[in-house]
């Protein structure tokens, strides 16, 4: 696959999908190819979401609320979206029948193990809401 056209993040920071206006002027044949790509789309990656890839979460979630209203930037969002999972495609959780009750992590940089507190990000509010 050509890797020049793969995103890093599931979804671009500082272009939240909540902030995109609609457009009430689409025909309603237009609005319906629009919904039923959106649909497509967001059907996909839920399915994504609750079966390997729970990073997708919260941009599924942000995603679905204009299944039925969206526009062409939602759809931008969305296809970046999609080109996310393509640059990742190796990620995901896996399920094994062993029995393995060893829990590994990973941290990508070099840091002092007895220095990092764990945490979860579950971020439930709109997707600007958040600011490391």
């Amino acid at each position: 696959y050509d890797s020049t056209n793969i995103a890093s993040t599931p979804y671009r920071s500082g272009h939240p999908v909540d902030a995109i206006l609609t457009n009430d002027n689409l025909s309603p044949t237009e609005q319906a190819k629009y919904n039923h790509k959106m649909q497509e789309f967001t059907g996909s990656l839920n399915w994504l979401c609750t079966q390997r890839r729970p990073d997708l979460s919260t941009i599924t979630n942000i995603l679905s609320h204009y299944n039925t209203k969206c526009n062409k930037g939602h759809l931008d969002a969305a296809k970046y979206t999609i080109r996310y999972v393509k640059g990742t495609h190796n990620k995901g959780i896996l399920f094994s029948s062993k029995n393995n009750h060893h829990l590994d992590s990973f941290v990508q940089f070099p840091l002092d193990p007895k220095k990092i507190t764990p945490t979860c990000n579950a971020n439930w509010g709109p997707q600007d809401a958040f600011v490391p």
